[in-house]
């Protein structure tokens, strides 16, 4: 955290700030990858030079054959600075804080020995390969199944389910060009593939094209299967065409009648169309739901209603069915505390935080309670405990939305603007717009939420479920 200048008022209010005089201190930091990696290595980046309250700070980073050096010094100049001078100093040493490094380091191949141990002969034909990429997903290892596949699809070009595996996969590792680039390949030959036409369209705008979304939208329209219907309607929804969205839900409707596709339509409506969002839970709790995903999603629209008795009698059901499922449980948990059954509620929190959670779970945790705005205490624990295990900008975002629900809205910018530092992330730069908007920054707050509506435009009505607008 950088050093906070601001004083209370009182004596000595304006009296010069001390420094640390004569002071220096160098950090010198080497990072050593893997040999097979470190020749792939081209990171660099500029110096930083800059003197600020009297402090003098420098960095460099070099990069000899893929072993990246940083060096860090600080220097002292001045005994003591004007109080003034520190005042103006503090947003820039709040930059120089947040400026921080990250190196990515690509997958590496396993070796041929490993891949002959995994598959019990050695590999040559691509469908070794495909074979040991299989093993290694369902080992959760998709580094390794990625680089199988980059085998299978050299030897292999025209292959086309590998080209949908490794799209797939590199979509979830962050390589949204290559995901894309798959993705498009084998749309060539199956043009009505639902699940790839969404994988593809999604990826394409949020690389701004939203152009290339919509044509896969349409290319969907005529293809008569209730996949193909609901596929066109997300991307719809995505593009911010929510009228068109909703008729192509009906669409798949008319084909089966399900109760999933009922609360799509639910959570399409904006939050202001209460009838009409009551009308389609409704539907789909006439058809009884009995799979635990279309419980709890049932029960996450009714909880969004108000409908709390509904929510908590669905959730009984699923926990019943799997009482051990984390998202289940909790969510229960989270319906009785907005039912005022605290200590049910409590209960069930206690117990849940007893657990080893994952970062990603405590994440999850924290992101349910802030979204239906109880527990929040625990919620910012949670969060806290997350990043203690991995510093991500997804669990960035969910203490944003926490700090924001507790209207502390410097501690929620300084959230989101964390999450905000590698790229656009649409759910961080309105959850940001909302905070800047309620400090009366209009003008930061409408550039925020433009920007995350171009990115995605059906975010403002999705903070409208959540009961927050600017």
């Amino acid at each position: 955290m950088a050093t906070r200048h601001k004083r209370t008022e009182g004596r000595d209010k304006d009296a010069p700030v001390a420094i640390g005089f004569p002071s220096f201190s160098r950090k010198m930091q080497t990072i050593i990858p893997p040999k097979d990696l470190a020749t792939r290595i081209t990171f660099q980046a500029p110096p930083t030079a800059a003197t600020v309250a009297g402090v003098e700070y420098r960095r460099t980073v070099g990069n000899q054959a893929g072993v990246v050096t940083i060096d860090n010094q600080v220097r002292s100049l001045v005994p003591e600075v004007p109080y003034a001078e520190a005042i103006a100093a503090e947003a820039r040493l709040r930059e120089l804080d947040d400026d921080r490094i990250w190196i990515r380091l690509g997958r590496s191949k396993p070796s041929s020995q490993e891949v002959q141990k995994l598959i019990g002969k050695e590999p040559k034909s691509w469908s070794d390969y495909q074979q040991a990429a299989t093993k290694y997903m369902t080992n959760g290892e998709a580094q390794k199944a990625l680089a199988m596949l980059d085998r299978v699809v050299e030897l292999a070009p025209g292959e086309l389910h590998p080209l949908m595996l490794r799209a797939q996969l590199r979509a979830v590792d962050g390589d949204a060009t290559g995901a894309i680039a798959d993705a498009a390949r084998y749309l060539q030959k199956h043009p009505k593939d639902a699940s790839m036409r969404q994988l593809h369209a999604l990826l394409s705008l949020q690389a701004g094209n939203a152009a290339t979304a919509l044509a896969d939208a349409k290319a969907l329209e005529p293809v008569e299967n209730a996949s193909a219907q609901i596929a066109r309607g997300q991307i719809l929804n995505q593009l911010g065409q929510s009228a068109d969205a909703i008729k192509a839900f009906k669409a798949a409707l008319a084909i089966e009648n399900d109760p999933l596709t009922h609360v799509m339509i639910a959570e399409t409506l904006p939050a202001s169309d209460v009838k009409g969002r009551r009308a389609a839970l409704d539907a789909a709790i006439s058809l009884n739901p009995v799979d635990t995903t279309a419980l709890v999603r049932v029960a996450q629209v009714a909880m969004q209603l108000g409908d709390l008795a509904r929510a908590q009698a669905l959730l009984d059901q699923a926990f019943l069915k799997s009482p051990d499922d984390l998202q289940i449980r909790h969510t229960r948990a989270v319906a009785m505390s907005l039912a005022g059954q605290s200590q049910a509620a409590q209960r069930e929190f206690d117990a849940l935080g007893k657990r080893e959670l994952s970062a990603s779970e405590l994440n999850s945790l924290c992101w349910v309670k802030a979204v239906a705005n109880t527990a929040l205490d625990r919620a910012l624990s949670e969060c806290d405990r997350s990043l203690a295990l991995s510093d991500s900008r997804a669990t960035r975002d969910s203490k944003g939305m926490v700090l924001l629900r507790l209207a502390r809205w410097d501690d929620a910018i300084r959230e989101y603007d964390a999450a905000l530092k590698e790229e656009g992330f649409p759910f961080a730069l309105y959850g940001r717009a909302i905070a800047l908007a309620r400090k009366g920054d209009r003008v930061r707050s409408d550039a925020d939420a433009a920007s995350a509506l171009k990115l995605s435009p059906s975010i403002e009505r999705i903070y409208g479920h959540y009961g927050l607008t600017r």
